[in-house]
């Protein structure tokens, strides 16, 4: 058996090996705020509690490796010590553009800045998203990543009165993407392509049958919709318009009014395609896991006999990885069945 393999840094500093005890770690999709939670030994008491606000910096693999997985950097939240024996854990979590995270500023990615809470109010007109993102996240100083596929995507209006997290999570739900902070970088990548922001295919998964405790495989009821409509405001007539992506027969309808044909267009197809891409969802115990699954990455399932299971159209949207020391990597993974087409679009 292979043996694990990590090295963990406190504000920049590596922690000694041998107060380790093992660690839990969540990685999710889109803007939810990713979590750790890590064990310490401190039987000879020496061990400084971490204040709150210091940064964690996760890195995992196995002896041997050329290079430890970086799982990225953490914001301590939450100190807990108990005994004896005396054991200190340390509850951390991901810096985020998001009115969930709690934190007023996002000290460890991006220094001392805007309140990402905050509300505001502007719009933006005949700009590119590529461009709109960088100019969000340029005073937070994160580094931008847009797929090649919507860096150009053009937007004639659009009114922003939320906080940008908020308004970005918006932005990325009306074009089924997923907007993310990892490592310093506001990621805008296209959901469920298994692609990184350049374009380049995620490295795919396989995990086997034998590999795992516990399944759950479910099959949407969103298979029933063949098409999605959304309505939009013609300003010159005054009228309600309604646009319809897909085929005739079950519609979903989408429940907001957009300002343009355009924009009600994408809306409906994006939300088509994330119907078409959910048709089914496995969750997976695996007891002997990856230490590089993340949420989109890209899986194939094998020894389940069943053909709606065994492809390789599956994509990762959260993995909780769990680290011993001793006996090596376990997950809980959860996945969505993208269409065979993999697009999910319309004719």
């Amino acid at each position: 058996m292979k043996k694990p393999d990590w090295r963990i840094t406190l504000n920049g500093k590596e922690v000694e090996r041998r107060r380790f005890m093992g660690l839990s770690t969540t990685d999710n999709r889109g803007l939810e705020v990713d979590t750790l939670v890590i064990s310490f030994t401190d039987q000879d008491g020496l061990l400084a509690i971490p204040q709150k606000g210091v940064e964690l910096g996760v890195f995992v693999g196995y002896e041997g490796d050329a290079e430890l997985i970086d799982r990225g950097v953490f914001v301590v939240d939450c100190v807990r010590h108990t005994g004896p024996p005396d054991v200190l854990e340390v509850t951390a979590k991901s810096a985020r553009l998001s009115q969930k995270n709690g934190l007023d500023n996002v000290t460890t990615e991006v220094g001392a800045g805007p309140k990402l809470k905050q509300r505001r109010e502007r719009s933006w007109e005949a700009i590119t998203l590529g461009d709109l993102v960088r100019q969000i996240a340029a005073p937070y100083g994160l580094e931008v990543r847009v797929s090649e596929a919507l860096e150009e995507h053009f937007i004639a209006h659009m009114d922003q009165t939320e906080s940008d997290g908020h308004f970005l999570t918006r932005l990325a739900h009306d074009l089924d993407a997923v907007a993310t902070v990892k490592a310093g970088k506001l990621l805008f990548l296209r959901a469920g392509t298994g692609e990184t922001a350049e374009g380049e295919a995620i490295e795919p998964i396989t995990i086997k049958r034998q590999e795992g405790d516990q399944h759950t495989w479910e099959a949407a009821d969103k298979g029933r919709w063949t098409g999605c409509s959304a309505h939009w405001h013609d300003y010159a007539s005054g009228k309600r318009e309604r646009v319809d992506v897909g085929d005739d027969g079950y519609r979903k309808q989408l429940p907001r009014t957009y300002p343009s044909e355009a924009a009600a267009r994408e809306a409906a197809q994006a939300e088509f395609q994330r119907l078409s891409r959910g048709l089914a969802t496995m969750q997976l115990d695996v007891a002997d896991a990856d230490p590089a699954l993340f949420a989109e990455t890209p899986l194939t399932l094998e020894g389940w006999l069943k053909p709606e299971i065994d492809h390789d159209r599956w994509i990762t949207t959260r993995v909780t990885l769990r680290m011993d020391p001793t006996r090596g990597f376990s997950a809980a993974v959860e996945a969505e069945d993208r269409p065979q087409d993999g697009s999910g679009t319309a004719e």
